[in-house]
């Protein structure tokens, strides 16, 4: 199983619902409401992480994950739109923001290459 770093993927696959005379599948488009779509089965709430629904025996953190996740933790906390602001107005500290998003994002780049290519 290929492993990206940081991430996990959840994929719930659930019989699809039909009409009363099975003919027809229901679709989200079907019903109006969050609670008509629950009730025919079209909207499937998730499960509570501790109902044990979750298999997460590939779950693993690796390392490189714990630095990263050090890195997060260090960082300026900003928004996407904060930021672009920043490099818009061409504030002094945009260009050290940009130079960490850029660090950032080519580490995370790399680090997920290397695990997919192995």
């Amino acid at each position: 199983m290929e492993h990206i770093p940081c991430a996990s993927v959840l994929i719930r696959i659930n019989r699809a619902p039909l009409s009363n005379d099975n003919l027809r599948t229901f679709s989200y488009s079907d019903f109006k409401t969050k609670e008509e779509r629950i009730k025919h089965g079209v909207w499937v709430p998730r499960p509570e992480y501790n109902t044990g629904a979750y298999n997460t025996q590939f779950c693993d953190i690796k390392d490189s994950e714990k630095e990263l996740f050090t890195h997060r933790l260090i960082r300026v906390e900003s928004n996407v739109k904060d930021a672009a602001l920043l490099i818009i107005k061409g504030k002094g500290e945009s260009l050290e923001l940009v130079s960490y998003l850029f660090a950032e994002s080519n580490h995370i780049a790399r680090t997920t290459t290397k695990s997919l290519i192995g």
